[in-house]
């Protein structure tokens, strides 16, 4: 029997819409998301309207509950994303083709301006932490939020 492999992160895109085909496969990434621009009214918490993050992952075997939480330039965590999703890599197809992950992380809400990191997670282990494998791992995805004067 082979025993449990954590998954490789491949790409993670933050977008705002996931577009599925007929069989419920992600098929499209609608609008790449690298900047929140706040309402010029917003105060407090902002959440914007909806946001996705897609995954690819590969080279895992056994069952996972893929996360996401986002954190701020110092390292607070402001988001978990909640249900886990659960992937299953079987081992008896090739490693590398990537199983595709949507988690869409409703409820999410920025605390203000400034950078944040989104960090995927298998089973409460970073996919973003170096190991034998993976010396050099995918960075955590980063969005910058920002008033909409600093925009321009």
């Amino acid at each position: 029997m082979v025993a449990r492999v954590v998954p490789t992160l491949r790409l993670a895109v933050l977008c705002e819409e996931v577009i599925y085909d007929r069989d419920g496969n992600p098929f499209g990434l609608n609008v790449p998301v690298h900047t929140v621009t706040l309402p010029d009214d917003a105060v407090g918490p902002y959440i914007p309207p909806t946001l996705a993050l897609y995954l690819q992952l590969s080279d895992g075997v056994g069952a996972f509950y893929v996360t996401t939480e986002v954190r701020s330039e110092g390292g607070s965590v402001v988001y978990r994303s909640k249900p886990p999703v659960e992937v299953v890599f079987p081992g008896t197809t090739h490693r590398a083709v990537p199983q595709e992950v949507v988690l869409d992380l409703h409820g999410l809400a920025f605390p203000g301006p400034g950078a944040y990191e989104l960090l995927v997670f298998c089973n409460h282990a970073s996919l973003h932490d170096p190991h034998a494998e993976i010396p050099v791992p995918y960075p955590p995805v980063r969005v910058s939020v920002m008033r909409g004067e600093q925009v321009s």
